[in-house]
This record gives C-alpha cells, structure tokens and sequence, in this order.
C-alpha cells in the first residue's frame, strides 16, 4: 500500500464576504480548525450554512465575487497549496461520456502531469486501485446516445480518481455523498477512510449522514448561517450538545440530530405541523357537531 506524505492544515479566523448584488456580506464568519495527515474531516451544516464557500476557502479556490479574511497555514508555514499538492473534487461530475473508465484518467494524467508516460501510467493504475474501480476500469462512463450509464457512485469515484492521479497530499470534495444511496455512501466513505489511512489530508463537505457513515469521521466543523458552532472530534460533538441540553436520541442518526438543534427552519416547521394539526381538529370537531347534530339526523332519517 502505497504512502502518502499527507500535509497538515490549520485555518484562523476564516471569514469570507462576497461582493456580488445577489447575497452581499459574510457568508463564513471568524471560523477556526484544522485537518491532520491520515484522517477524515467533515464540515457539516444546513443548506446555505457555508460549508462549500469555507472548503474553496481553505483550499484557494474562492470565486471573483468573494473575498477571504483570515489566515490558513500548511505544516505550519503560512503559504497557499502549491499546484500538485491537493486535489479538488466539486459536487457535479464532470466527466467525457464517450471514454471508459481508464481512458478518462490516462487524459487527465496527461494533460496534468510531467514526465513520461510510463509513470503516468502506473499512477493512473495506483488511482484506479485507490477508488476500488477494477471492475469498472475498461467500461464505458456512458449516458449519451443511448450508451449505458455508469452507477452514481462509480462516477464519483472516477470524479476522485480523476484527483487523484496527480498524488495529492490534501484532498478536497464538495459533497462527496451527493445524489448516492445508503449503500454506495457507505461504500465510499469507506473507500475515503481506507485512502486517508495512507496518509493523505482528506477533507470533504456533508449535509447530512447515516450513523454508520458519521462513525468514521474524524473531526467536524459544524456550521450555521456561516457560523462555526463546533469544532473538534465526532465524539466530543456529541457530548457537547449533550452538555448543552440536546443529547442525541438512541434511535437517530447524530448528524441528523446536530442539524435538528442548529437549524432554525426545523422551529418554523414543528410550528406549521402544530397550526395544521390545530385546523385539522378544528375541522373534525365541527364534521362530528355537523352530522350528529338534530336537524341533520331528522333529515336523513326521513329522506
């Protein structure tokens, strides 16, 4: 099993603004943490938190329109990733239908890497090896003109092949779960967790998880309208919301418990369920008044 010389990354008091007429402000604020070589990190949060906008933050990818305040520093040094250091994977999948599997990461090591050829070769292998897609190495990724289509979740281990070609020490994917069953989310995260024990920074986007799935997290920065909540290791997560009066249920997925307590359109929908269980009595009381009432009784007796 191949080594990774994986890079360690802190950030300090990250906030990110942007600038464009659409969502003007801070869409990070003040945010603080870091990822170790060999494990898995999580930024976690509801839709709109902020979680895609810190990820292109730490990792230098930040779009025209934002701006980014704060420092991040790799290994200690306060510097941007240097090009071929990480890999970046975005939520869509990018890939050329008309090639297989192998072809579509021979063009990519091509294009990105120097050298020879040889040694591309034997890193496109060695990433084909790394996503588990043996099987699937000579087959067409398909979904044009009426060709087969690759499984969802063989795609987005092509999309993370396709990264990792290049040998990066830090890895970053926007939802990496996005668009896959229980099953294939499960398959991955383990995929992911096998490549981050070589040694490689994995850092990744989630919206929410199963209990299986959260139990190989690391660490998690837990975001909220661009606010960090929480940072550190899973297991700490729960046992501060269970110091702060919100344990998490025996039977509930702790991801689905931390978005329950952070999210605030969860208060605005327990508030509708309870005015559309109030009308709904509301209406039956007055159906039951209604049919048992005299006058509708004597009527349809002496129909």
């Amino acid at each position: 099993e191949r080594k990774v010389a994986g890079a360690a990354l802190v950030w300090k008091e990250l906030s990110v603004s942007v600038r464009d007429g659409r969502r003007p402000g801070r869409v990070v604020r003040g945010s603080s943490g870091y990822a170790l070589p060999g494990t898995l990190t999580v930024v976690m949060g509801p839709a709109r938190s902020g979680k895609s906008t810190l990820l292109r933050a730490i990792s230098g990818r930040l779009r025209g329109a934002e701006r980014m305040y704060g420092e991040v520093f790799v290994n200690g040094v306060k510097s941007p990733l240097p090009y071929g250091s990480y890999g970046y994977v975005d939520r869509d999948d990018v890939l050329i239908e008309s090639l297989t599997v192998r072809e579509m990461l021979y063009y990519s090591a091509l294009l990105q890497l120097p050298g020879v050829f040889s040694s591309k070769k034997s890193f496109v292998e060695d990433a084909i090896a790394a996503m588990s897609l043996g099987d699937y190495a000579d087959k067409l990724i398909g979904g044009h003109c009426f060709t087969k289509r690759l499984p969802t979740g063989e795609r987005r281990r092509v999309s993370i092949a396709r990264e990792l070609v290049m040998r990066p020490h830090v890895l970053f994917i926007d939802e990496p779960l996005y668009h896959l069953d229980s099953v294939s989310a499960l398959l991955l995260m383990v995929t992911l967790k096998k490549l981050a024990s070589t040694g490689c920074t994995v850092i990744f986007t989630m919206y929410q998880s199963s209990t299986e799935v959260f139990g190989l997290f690391d660490r998690i920065c837990l975001l909220s309208n661009g606010n960090t909540l929480f940072f550190g290791e899973t297991l700490a997560c729960l046992q501060h919301f269970s110091n702060a009066g919100f344990p998490c249920p025996i039977m509930q997925s702790p991801s689905d418990h931390f978005l329950r307590a952070i999210n605030t359109d969860f208060d605005r929908i327990i508030a509708m369920c309870k005015n559309l269980q109030v009308s709904f009595g509301f209406i039956l009381t007055s159906i039951f008044i209604f049919i048992f009432s005299p006058n509708f009784l004597e009527n349809v007796l002496f129909l």
